[in-house]
């Protein structure tokens, strides 16, 4: 019951925060999962909790290339897209994105708008992920930092894995676990 009260307050306090944006003001989003190019389709995990964030997920609802069950959007797909943000759930994706000279045209790699997410027990917002409601304050205060000034997410963080595992972070810990660096490692390693 406590977690679904932390989630359903999560997506209260999104919807509440994004409910008068107009669709022009709707920050635009892809969402590398594990990949690159692999993204979300609709329906999805995902796919909800992005949209519940008040942003706009640019891969659900399209055509997709499915391989072996998973989901990939085209470089030049993405390109048409051209998202204001990038975030990406897989350690190192963020930094090959923004130093391969493929993806260096789009506007959230020139404006420097390419996240690596937050990872701890596990990848957050990830499909099984506990962690997705505190996925949504992070996006939430990434995509619109002025609706979302009150949301301290340090705290948040910290009431999340007491309240959920009886465990005190300490200010190192969060930092961490916000960076997405340090926690797991990548596909390559």
């Amino acid at each position: 019951r406590k977690y679904h009260s932390f989630f359903e307050q999560a997506i209260q306090t999104a919807v509440e925060k994004t409910k008068t944006l107009k669709p022009d003001q709707m920050i635009t989003v892809f969402h590398s999962i594990n990949e690159a190019t692999r993204t979300d389709t609709a329906g999805s995990l995902p796919a909800q909790w992005t949209e519940l964030t008040g942003v706009i997920n640019v891969s659900t609802n399209q055509d997709l290339s499915q391989i072996e069950g998973k989901s990939y959007a085209g470089l030049e797909q993405i390109y048409k897209w051209d998202p204001d943000m990038i975030i990406c759930n897989e350690p190192g994706v963020a930094g090959y994105i923004m130093t391969d000279q493929k993806w260096a045209g789009l506007q959230a790699v020139k404006s420097g708008k390419v996240y690596q997410m937050p990872i701890a027990i596990s990848r957050w917002g990830h499909p099984g992920s506990m962690e997705t409601p505190l996925a949504m304050y992070w996006l939430g205060k990434l995509a619109y930092p002025e609706l979302y000034s009150d949301i301290d997410l340090v705290q948040k963080t910290k009431e999340f894995y007491q309240t959920f595992f009886h465990y005190d972070l300490s200010d190192e810990e969060v930092s961490k676990i916000l960076s997405g660096e340090g926690m797991r490692k990548g596909k390559s390693e």
